[in-house]
């Protein structure tokens, strides 16, 4: 319970810093658990021995790292789904960079091929079925490229989802979000969703099958048919460039 909790009283340095570090090992340890009230903020200040001010900016820190909602009139509570928000953060930060189209292939080749391989020895049942589902999806919206687009990305989620492994899914959602121009240009490329299609095919029976080996070398030449077709696009729309 959130009211069983001992804090550390703040004696120096930046106070709201500390306050911040206190709170945020509180949630990031799970002694403050999803969905928690945090205590009032008069008693938070009597607790670390500061002023409320330093409490409110604590919590104005917090509530921008996306680790608590305040609530106005209801009170502050830990976030459900940090996962969420840590995504959110890395694909912004992914923006501001400007990351490119072949420096977040490279990241999602090794993830993803990892992935597949993790996923062929773990999927249950109803993993299995999630990624079925998917790829009929595709199959029935093979001449739609935005539900093709929309299919081929529930896709490699369910995939992620199969591996047990919450981590993978906070890594790839950010990357696989950025690259949708991505997808929109391989699309129109001549038999590309078709080699698409076989290379999910193909990863769709290994995991069926818990071949991981074959899991992971169909999701490298399909990353490998990604990184082909994204350069024809390429060179298809820009066509005094070589690559």
């Amino acid at each position: 319970m959130e009211q069983d909790i001992q804090y550390t009283r703040v004696k120096q340095g930046r106070i709201y810093e500390a306050v911040v570090d206190q709170l945020q090992n509180l949630i990031v340890s799970e002694k403050l658990q999803p969905g928690d009230k945090l205590l009032p903020e008069r008693e938070l200040a009597q607790r670390f021995g500061v002023s409320r001010t330093a409490v409110r900016d604590a919590i104005r820190v917090l509530s921008e790292r996306g680790l608590v909602d305040v609530r106005p009139g209801a009170g502050t509570f830990v976030i459900q789904e940090i996962s969420d928000t840590v995504a959110e953060s890395m694909g912004l930060l992914f923006q501001i960079e400007k990351s490119s189209h072949e420096a977040l292939h490279e990241v999602r080749e090794i993830l993803e091929v990892e992935m597949a391989g993790i996923a062929a020895e773990r999927a249950t049942e109803s993993d299995v079925k999630r990624v079925e589902k998917a790829f009929e999806e595709m199959q029935s919206n093979a001449n739609d490229p935005a539900r093709f687009i929309e299919a081929d990305l529930a896709f490699h989620l369910a995939i992620a989802e199969a591996t047990h492994n919450k981590i993978f899914l906070i890594l790839l959602n950010p990357i696989i979000d950025l690259l949708q121009k991505s997808r929109r240009m391989i699309v129109a490329v001549p038999e590309g969703p078709a080699r698409a299609m076989e290379h999910h095919r193909q990863l769709l029976d290994s995991i069926r099958c818990k071949a991981k080996a074959k899991a992971r070398q169909a999701m490298g030449q399909h990353m490998q048919q990604i990184a082909e077709d994204i350069k024809t696009a390429l060179s298809q729309s820009h066509p005094d460039q070589s690559s």
